[in-house]
């Protein structure tokens, strides 16, 4: 063993020692996240990527004879297909062409540690002074937030937003550390192969480098060039993909999902984008509650597991109550300006769209901000990382685990 691995070894457990009280409950925070996971997947599992990555490989678009109890394909012109995007059947194919078939639940659980390790070095990178607190806001975005729930749930509209967010994570670590605007591109072309949505955190990207080259117009065009090649390429991609299946280059298939529930057949008449949504969408990320479980239909006298979360939704201040911090966000920060025009740019679709996310925990079309938020609470935490901070993280955490499958009426953790 040479001596940079020893090194390596020596600095991991001087590491433990130091901060061996967080490493503990980290590691029974994620053995409990594993209990709940074991529990939920027998009776909610998806395979949309792994059967369209078998039919990639066999040289095929439509998904033959897929499990009835499959909900979420797209049915058109006497074929089913898969509606999300490729970019995860992509990464499972050469498996596949090997004949090592791989689950798609493999996908988070390569993507969860590369998250982890992006956003510490976000952090670090942003100035964030001490190691620890970068663990700590590292620990926030991951199990302090939907993303916990997105990766142990095996549904894939969920595993599209595990996928895409160590991808526009490496877009904003690229932007803060040698800016080559090209390979930011394809990371964000990536991540826009797995939602048709991710287009808009582009405008970041585009803000600094207007607002850092202003005045030099033909700087600014060439990377603002670069940047976008990559993106018009996945575009073409993406468009050819949909032109093969639905036989336009602009629909993703989401109208040709024969599952969808009624009650969003009913909202869909007023709009597919409308104003009409926003007072409902705006509830559901900011204020929605928990909802009380009753002993019976007349008094309010309440029963054991006491709290059961609504399947719409839950505001983001009840899943990570951390970010009641961005009130404290400063202007003069670095940064602020050109994540709140972006962020402002990617609420407008979230909001005014009519599928308000059925059967989520949490509001998981708001999570597509969550990487532009992170660089809001940085810029709050660059200093000193309060104690209080700290036990809202980890009440949030607690919360999260009892009751994130309540959902669907599972307490996993209420029989531990």
């Amino acid at each position: 063993m040479n001596l940079s691995k020893l090194n390596i070894i020596k600095t991991f457990f001087e590491f433990l020692k130091r901060h061996y009280l967080f490493c503990i409950f980290i590691v029974i925070c994620l053995i409990f996240a594993f209990v709940a996971q074991v529990e939920i997947s027998r009776f909610v599992v998806n395979s949309h990527f792994e059967l369209q990555a078998k039919s990639f490989a066999e040289l095929r678009i439509e998904i033959q004879n897929p499990p009835t109890w499959l909900n979420d394909l797209a049915y058109f012109n006497g074929r089913y297909y898969n509606p999300f995007g490729i970019l995860p059947s992509l990464l499972l194919t050469p498996f596949y062409l090997l004949g090592v078939p791989l689950s798609q639940q493999t996908l988070p659980i390569v993507a969860f540690p590369i998250t982890f390790l992006l956003i510490y070095k976000i952090s670090r990178t942003l100035e964030v002074k001490r190691e620890t607190d970068a663990l700590w806001i590292a620990v926030f975005f991951t199990i302090g937030t939907i993303y916990l729930f997105l990766t142990l749930t095996n549904i894939s509209a969920y595993l599209v937003q595990v996928v895409s967010t160590p991808l526009i994570l490496a877009a904003l670590f690229e932007y803060f550390t040698k800016k080559r605007y090209f390979l930011i591109g394809c990371f964000l072309g990536a991540a826009l192969l797995t939602r048709s949505v991710l287009i808009f955190p582009v405008v970041f990207f585009i803000v600094e480098i207007l607002l850092n080259h202003g005045k030099d117009y033909n700087m600014a065009f060439k990377k603002i060039l670069l940047l976008c090649i990559p993106i018009f390429a996945c575009l073409l991609i993406s468009g050819i993909y949909n032109f093969l299946r639905f036989e336009s280059i602009t629909d993703n298939g989401y109208d040709h999902n024969y599952s969808h529930a009624a009650d969003l057949k009913i909202a869909r008449e007023y709009g597919f984008f409308s104003v009409q949504h926003i007072p409902g969408n705006l509830y559901l990320l900011l204020f929605k509650g928990p909802d009380p479980v009753k002993k019976d239909a007349v008094s309010f006298v309440l029963t054991s597991p006491f709290l059961k979360i609504d399947y719409w939704g839950l505001g983001i201040f009840f899943t990570s109550p951390v970010f009641f911090y961005l009130l404290l966000v400063s202007r003069k920060q670095k940064y602020v300006i050109s994540v709140c025009i972006t962020i402002l740019i990617m609420l407008f679709p979230i909001l005014t769209f009519y599928a308000y996310g059925a059967w989520q925990y949490g509001y998981r079309h708001a999570f597509d901000l969550y990487p532009f938020l992170l660089i809001l609470l940085i810029s709050v935490f660059k200093e000193s990382f309060p104690v209080r901070a700290k036990l809202l993280i980890m009440y949030g955490i607690i919360f999260n685990l009892l009751f994130m499958y309540s959902i669907w009426n599972s307490y996993p953790l209420f029989v531990l």
